[in-house]
Parts: structure tokens; C-alpha cells; sequence
């Protein structure tokens, strides 16, 4: 968690004021949840908004309200730790820079947070005239796990958050993200929790307009469901490359949420993407196959080849439920320049599976590592390129 290390006197003062204000309302409001925890249908913690009784906390709210009330914000960033930590120089600020200020956005995440803290937090902030174009949420990690609500009570407050903020701002797009993934192995009781918790969350924040539900979980994890160090090292909190998985994973739902536009981006890159691999002569050849396998991304069942394009020898996999025909896969790849082919080579080594074709990959188009390039069946040569280049840089 990242807490600031010093406090301006004008926040100082704010935050013993609002500490003061919010004291005796707390604690009625303690009384007021025993009562109700008391009757036949008791109101969870999780959607009664409560604040944290923390000097840091109270500062870093006092902060976020002067910076509102100046307005010109478009973008809200609604978090925990895992949100904060874009404030952290030494793993997420600088993809903050590349990525959300340019967005004009302000970060409401704060270390520690549960639904109920982001709910008070929400309750005592100044609204914006102008209403910001969109809001970005990802809580209720610190409800479940170590903490004390059951996932369908944590994914009801993450609902109750969503609701509030439509209703604090109608017009604003919000895209709500699943829970990430904690701890290293998919069979964790805590991977678990969460699981459950974002299985809720589709029908839960259904008929609230102005809502997208994304789970990007899976851009965490390698095919067999491991969340490396390199991508978390405390097993909870995304490092500095997580942060870039992260931001880049939700680029293309915020300019579309945002109205930025697309046409400049056509005119740039269109002609890149309709002439890429004119130039190439090389025609795929089918060595062997197809054999059938069980894939290494959730066992699905499915065939491989092994094929030669160029001075290239490879593997291709198709998942079986993709309907994917082979020649159609091999068109594509040749469209891919000779320089990125190497990478079709490093993943198809032993105990790999090569260039792998799936029919869905929790909502991304590609994932490409030292192990694995997975790619959507439905995806073109411009895909594999891109996923090619992350193989390289590793």
C-alpha cells in the first residue's frame, strides 16, 4: 500500500474537520447495523457506508475533495491499494503518466479500502458540474479473503458503489472490473473467493445503464492459472509491468467510453495493417498433423500441426470448439513478417504448444509470453505481430 509522506496544513486542517464532523454519525451508525444485524433480514456491512478511522485516510479524502472541487476532471480512477499504487513511483506511476493523465483523471484509490469505505468516501465528495465522461472501479479484494463478508456480500457492495456512482453522475460510462487474482495457484482459497465474487457481478450490475463489467484476471496468469512474481510479487499488489498489462487492457474500453477518436488512428495505422505481409512469398507447409491434444490453457481439447513457413519450423494449435480451419490459420501467419516468425519458434519448443488458436481468452484478443501465444481464432496477422513483439522484448 502507498500512503503519502507528508500533509499539506490546508488538508490538515480539513481532515480534522471532517474526522470531527463524521465521529458521531459513525458510531450511530454502528448502533444502527447491530439493530438491523438483529432483525430477520440484516443489511451486510458491505453496502452501509462507514468511514476508516485514520489520519492518512481523512488527509489523503481532503486532498481528493480540493482536487474535485476545482473541477476539470474526465475521468475517475475508484479503487483500494491496488488503484493507489498508480501514485507509486517504483511501480505505477509512470504508466499513470503514459496512460491516465492524458485522460485528465484523478486517483480515488486508497490502500486498505472495502466497499463500504469507497461508499462514505463517495458520500463525502464534492459533484462536479461537469460531469466526468467516464469511471473506472476495481474493490472489494479487502471485503473477502482476510476479510469478513461472504463473495455474494462483497459483490453486492461492489454493486451498491457502481449504483452510486451512476446516480451521482447519470451520464458517466463506468466500466467495473473483476476482482485480480491473489495468491500463486488457481487452487487457493482466496483465487477462489474471488472467483466467485466476479461470477456475481455480470447479472448484479445488468440493469444499471451506463455499465460495463470487465474481467481482465486472466492477463495476470500463465496457461496453467499461475500468478508469477514478476506480475505480482506479494501475490496481490501488480508490479510495474503489471500496471502496464493493466492500463493497456483497458486503453480501448476507455477511448471508446470516452469518445476519443478513431479516425486519426485509421488514417495512421490502416494502411499498415491492410498492406502488412505484401511483400511476403513464403506459403506455409504442413509437416505433420493433425494430432490430437489437450491444449495447455485450461485443458481444452483440440489438434496440432507442425508446420514449416520459410526457414521457420513451428507449431500450430486449434482448440476445437473454434470450428477453426487450419489454411485459414496458416494465411494469416503468413501475412506476419519474416522478423516475427523466430517467435512462432520459441513457443512451440517442447512441452509448449505453439502458436495456439482459442475461441475465447477472457476478453482479450492475444496473450503472448516466453511459454505461450495464444491468440483469438478470429483474430488477424496484426495480432500475432503485436503479441510477437511482447515475446521479443522478453
Amino acid at each position: 500500500m502507498f500512503i503519502p509522506n507528508h500533509i499539506a496544513k490546508r488538508g490538515a486542517s480539513l481532515t480534522l474537520c471532517l474526522a470531527l464532523a463524521i465521529l458521531p454519525t459513525a458510531a450511530a451508525r454502528c448502533a444502527e447495523t447491530q439493530t438491523e444485524q438483529g432483525t430477520s433480514a440484516p443489511k451486510h456491512q458491505s453496502v452501509i457506508p462507514a468511514p476508516r478511522i485514520a489520519d492518512w485516510w481523512f488527509a489523503r479524502q481532503a486532498e481528493k475533495i480540493g482536487l474535485m472541487s476545482k473541477g476539470d476532471i474526465d475521468l475517475l480512477m475508484v479503487g483500494d491499494s491496488i488503484t493507489h499504487n498508480f501514485e507509486n513511483e517504483q511501480v505505477g506511476l509512470k504508466v499513470w503518466e503514459k496512460y491516465f493523465v492524458p485522460l485528465k483523471a484523478i486517483n480515488l484509490g486508497f490502500g486498505g479500502d472495502r466497499t463500504e469505505h469507497v461508499l462514505w468516501r463517495l458520500d463525502h465528495l464534492p459533484v462536479m458540474e461537469q460531469a466526468p465522461k467516464a469511471a473506472v472501479l476495481l474493490i472489494g479484494t479487502n471485503n473477502i479473503c482476510w476479510g469478513s463478508d461472504t463473495p455474494r456480500q462483497a459483490a453486492d457492495g461492489v454493486q451498491a458503489v457502481t449504483r452510486k456512482l451512476h446516480e451521482t453522475y447519470p451520464s458517466t460510462k463506468i466500466l467495473v472490473l473483476g476482482v485480480f487474482p491473489r495468491r500463486r495457484d488457481a487452487s487457493h482459497a482466496h483465487r477462489k473467493e474471488i472467483n466467485e465474487l466476479n461470477s456475481y457481478l455480470p447479472e448484479l450490475l445488468r440493469d444499471i445503464d451506463h455499465v460495463t463489467f470487465k474481467d481482465i484476471g486472466s492477463a495476470f496468469l500463465d496457461d496453467q492459472g499461475h500468478l508469477s512474481k514478476e506480475m505480482m510479487p506479494d501475490t496481490t499488489h501488480p508490479s510495474a509491468k503489471g500496471h502496464e498489462i493493466w492500463a493497456a487492457a483497458i486503453a480501448a474500453d476507455l477511448d471508446q467510453m470516452m469518445g476519443a477518436a478513431s479516425e486519426p488512428l485509421i488514417k495512421q495505422f490502416g494502411p499498415l495493417v491492410k498492406n502488412l505481409g505484401k511483400k511476403n512469398k513464403d506459403k506455409a507447409r504442413i509437416l505433420s498433423g493433425p494430432k490430437t491434444v489437450e491444449l495447455m490453457r485450461g485443458k481444452a481439447p483440440g489438434r496440432v500441426w507442425e508446420v514449416a513457413l520459410g526457414k521457420h519450423r513451428f507449431k500450430v494449435s486449434i482448440e476445437d470448439v473454434t470450428a477453426l480451419d487450419i489454411q485459414v490459420a496458416l494465411q494469416r501467419m503468413e501475412q506476419v513478417p519474416p522478423l516475427y516468425r523466430r517467435c512462432f519458434e520459441i513457443v512451440s519448443e517442447e512441452g509448449k504448444d505453439g502458436v495456439a488458436f482459442y475461441k475465447e481468452l477472457g476478453g482479450a484478443a492475444a496473450h503472448g509470453g516466453q511459454q505461450y501465444l495464444n491468440i483469438i481464432s478470429r483474430a488477424g496477422a496484426w495480432v500475432m505481430v503485436h503479441e510477437a513483439g511482447h515475446i521479443m522484448e522478453q
